[in-house]
């Protein structure tokens, strides 16, 4: 028994310390929970975009700027970078329908990110496709990275003949028809624009549809030529369902563009991650001109979002 006393002391001075100086055990449990989450690039190229904590969210990897100066290593990676996670020498990839697989760091590496450059992480990652222009806006995304490993939830991508696609329309048209009577000096009349039904051009679903992203345009035709397109209303936002089948909106909007839809940001669903009995929805948002990574947090009521990288532009 003598000889567990050592043992004993230690422990109760580490919970001491921690009531008197800062919560050690805890700060060991929040490290422990700690995880990382990127982007996977067609090139094999991970981009750490948010670190969970095991509290918050914080976006610690530098973003994409005009020059950058490359860690010649992983070690010698200035330790900011890396956020409560610490180093990540291997991701788990979730990449399409496929189980989830590992990937090795191999070095930093640059990387083009619209007009700018960014630092990423080379893997031993292969991709089925063929490699496009390094210069592509966006570049393709293969899919979400996790390290250390999670539980990822995948987001359906519900096809036009999804039954949701009817059950959300009604929202989708209250939500349009109420957000463009707000905006001033709207170039196309309200009777003119009501008498349009809002396209939904993408759908993206968790929990059997009860929580839905959409994408949604309405097309404006010149009056001389009905033929040709005088301005669109873009826009889309999280729904979901009630217990009626009806959806309502969580956080959504509209804004009217010129038809070649420049500033238009369209979203790549990476995954959902479940913790406790929190969702977070991790999400790519790019347009022509840039791109951006967020993680958003799906409540009762509301959409927030808690962590978002720019990840370049022009």
């Amino acid at each position: 028994m003598l000889r567990d006393a050592p043992a004993r002391l230690l422990v109760a001075a580490v919970i001491a310390a921690g009531l008197l100086g800062g919560d050690l055990v805890a700060g060991a449990a929040d490290r422990a929970a700690a995880f990382t989450v990127g982007v996977l690039r067609r090139d094999a190229i991970v981009v750490p975009f948010a670190t969970y904590d095991g509290r918050k969210w914080r976006a610690d990897w530098p973003e994409p700027r005009d020059h950058d100066d490359v860690p010649v290593s992983l070690r010698s990676v200035p330790k900011g970078w890396w956020g409560a996670a610490g180093v990540r020498d291997t991701w788990q990839a979730w990449v399409d329908r496929d189980p989830p697989r590992l990937l090795t760091v191999l070095q930093p590496d640059w990387y083009q990110a619209y007009c700018r450059h960014g630092v990423g992480l080379k893997t031993d990652y292969r991709a089925r496709e063929p490699l496009p222009d390094p210069r592509a806006r966006p570049y393709p995304t293969d899919g979400l990275v996790v390290s250390p490993p999670q539980s990822v939830t995948r987001i359906d991508v519900l096809p036009a003949d999804d039954p949701a696609r009817a059950r959300v329309a009604p929202a989708i048209v209250t939500m349009f028809n109420r957000t463009e009577r707000e905006i001033e000096g709207h170039p196309v009349g309200r009777a003119e624009r009501e008498a349009l039904t809002p396209v939904v051009e993408a759908l993206y679903a968790i929990d059997g549809g009860r929580v839905v992203y959409v994408e949604a345009a309405r097309e404006y035709p010149q009056r001389s030529d009905p033929s040709a397109c005088k301005v669109v209303a873009f826009g889309g936002g999280w729904f979901v369902r009630g217990g009626d089948n009806r959806y309502t909106p969580l956080q959504t909007y509209v804004t009217v563009l010129d038809c070649d839809r420049d500033g238009a940001s369209y979203m790549l669903p990476l995954g959902v991650l479940r913790l406790g009995d929190r969702t977070f929805w991790l999400a790519q948002f790019s347009g022509w001109d840039e791109e951006q990574y967020e993680v958003s947090e799906i409540k009762p009521k509301a959409v927030e979002r808690l962590a978002v990288r720019f990840g370049g532009g022009c």
